[in-house]
């Protein structure tokens, strides 16, 4: 394995050398051109609100006068910062969660079209999560790159070829000022960094927490999963896998509620080999969610009986109740699911509906609170406009846009040396599995 270590002295020097401490700038005058691209924004910003955002109400606001009032703010506007900052006020008024401005800059470190739809992509085989501000590696996929290089759960890490991640972190925290929201899209940009041409390696510098600091030139392996198109959506990669865990539970973990020709009939045939089991585990950790009537369909395999929904979307026009239809031979022992902050819009309405009709205990950390349905808006200016398209309310009457689903059994990850286990959150679901009485 090819690596050193070094003092964390020297580590913080080469952090503050690569942009993890802002040494400060001065921000240039706006020029006539770059005015006139702001306002032609400002206006589009305002019509796509006007015309598409759900609520018609505009939070009891009346939105011609507001348009009135901030669009001489942006004309005035010096600098680049103060026309996004009275854009961004004027959407803050409306209250709503998923209506953001986000800086062409910041836009960029999410963009993954790129590392979706290229046959020649691959991965290090590591699953990442933001947790208190670190990059944390939760999972190292056996037999991957990562595996071989001997990276291991619980370890952070701190750059990736060459990039310090605390910058693009910081990015993302000041334009998505929703903790939850700041994370999942964090995680994103991490994956999209650590994701690449096969053929190269990739550059991690990472904190083994006790042993010091280390860098590893990893390679990739080619990424798992099907390709799916949905209309305007980049292409997405899209896997399914099912096994048998240790005393008798089955496992079940998806990425996305997408591909319905192949995940539904890959969830029936994992019911079906795990009826006889102790209990299921549906593992939606970094489930990014997807299609409604995909998670509706899937939670009949959990509920025996027409007992309920997994809340209502409300569009513009029309309300869309997501009605749960029960499956013959659905499955009646216990559920446990798990969650993350990566789990996101149809992965938290199914594990917050299961967990609210008393079908499922759900276990881990706070969903990322992204239920609504959303569309991107690119702006002349070059930055984009993120707004939602629906509200949701969840069958008990509650919001979980902006908040997340919160779990039964809180089971964060652990840094290295911290955990009993590599996985605090799958041993307790089976703790909890094992404890419920048969059927």
């Amino acid at each position: 394995m090819k690596q050193f270590y070094m003092p964390s002295a020297i580590l913080a020097l080469m952090l503050i050398l690569q942009g993890c401490v802002s040494l400060g700038t001065q921000e240039e005058t706006l020029t006539e051109e770059a005015r006139a691209k702001n306002l032609e924004s400002f206006d589009l910003l305002w019509t796509t609100v006007h015309e598409k955002v759900w609520d018609t109400t505009f939070n009891d606001l009346d939105w011609e006068a507001r348009g009135t009032y901030y669009r001489p703010l942006v004309a005035q506007a010096k600098t680049v910062n103060e026309s996004r900052a009275q854009m961004q006020t004027m959407l803050n008024e409306l209250e709503l969660s998923h209506l953001n401005l986000i800086p062409a800059e910041v836009y960029d470190d999410l963009d993954t079209k790129g590392n979706t739809e290229n046959a020649d992509i691959g991965t290090p085989g590591l699953t990442v999560r933001v947790h208190l501000g670190k990059v944390m590696i939760t999972a190292v996929e056996p037999g991957s790159p990562a595996a071989k290089y001997q990276l291991q759960p619980g370890w952070t890490i701190e750059a990736i070829d060459g990039e310090a991640l605390t910058p693009m972190l910081e990015r993302l925290k000041t334009a998505l000022p929703v903790d939850s929201l700041a994370g999942l899209y964090g995680n994103r940009a991490v994956e999209k960094r650590l994701d690449g041409p096969l053929d190269e390696t990739v550059e991690i510098l990472f904190d083994t927490i006790l042993y010091g600091v280390a860098v590893a030139d990893i390679p990739r392996q080619p990424l798992k999963g099907n390709l799916v198109t949905l209309g305007n959506m980049p292409p997405l990669r899209v896997w399914f896998e099912h096994k048998a865990l240790e005393d008798e539970i089955g496992y079940i973990a998806f990425n996305y509620f997408m591909d319905p020709m192949r995940i539904m009939p890959a969830l029936e045939t994992a019911v079906t080999e795990f009826k006889d089991k102790k209990g299921i585990v549906i593992d939606l950790r970094g489930n990014g969610g997807g299609i409604a009537g995909v998670a509706m369909g899937m939670a009949g395999w959990f509920v025996p009986e027409d007992t309920g929904h997994l809340g209502t979307m409300i569009f513009r026009d029309t309300e869309l109740k997501l009605q749960v239809n029960p499956r013959m031979g659905a499955y009646t022992g216990p559920v446990a699911i798990l969650v993350d902050n990566c789990s996101a819009s149809c992965s938290e309405f199914f594990a917050g509906g299961l967990q609210s009709m008393g079908y499922a205990k759900v276990f881990g950390t706070q969903t990322a609170g992204a239920v609504l349905p959303a569309s991107l808006e690119k702006l002349p200016n070059g930055d984009t406009l993120m707004f939602p398209i629906a509200d949701y309310v969840s069958a008990n009457g509650d919001r979980i846009e902006g908040v997340g689903i919160r779990p039964d059994v809180y089971a964060p990850p652990g840094f290295f040396g911290e955990m009993e286990n590599n996985d605090p959150a799958l041993a307790a679901a089976t703790t909890w599995i094992l404890k419920q009485p048969l059927k």
